[in-house]
Order: structure tokens, then C-alpha cells, then sequence
């Protein structure tokens, strides 16, 4: 069977990342965002951005406490 792809991967949203923006050269499409949509967005990076924090925190106290 073969492994699950999870998108919340730093390789997966690099890969997702690459697919957008090659789309959008191919479509040829350069427009912002709507504002309510944009600060969505927004929004979510910085969630995601707090949870892979927490994450790293945690598992650096792990290291320590292992030592």
C-alpha cells in the first residue's frame, strides 16, 4: 500500500506552491485576491505559522529533557 501524501508537509506545500505558480504563469492570471479573502489567508498562515512554533517547541523540550 502505498504512503499517504499529507499536504501539511514543508516538501508538499513547497510542491503546492510550485504548482500554483506555474498555473498561473500558464494561465497567465495576476490578480490580487479579494480583501475579506486575502485576510483569510492571512489568517491561516499565521495560525499555521504558531502551530509548527508550538511544535518545534516541543520537541526541542523533548531533547532536552531526554538528555
Amino acid at each position: 500500500m502505498r504512503n499517504p501524501v499529507r499536504p501539511d508537509d514543508v516538501p508538499g506545500r513547497a510542491v503546492a506552491a510550485e504548482i500554483g505558480e506555474r498555473l498561473r504563469q500558464l494561465m497567465g492570471v495576476d490578480t490580487d485576491l479579494p480583501p475579506p479573502l486575502q485576510s483569510l489567508l492571512d489568517r491561516l498562515r499565521a495560525s499555521e505559522d504558531q502551530s509548527s512554533l508550538r511544535q518545534c517547541g516541543r520537541s526541542q523540550a523533548g531533547a532536552r529533557a531526554a538528555r
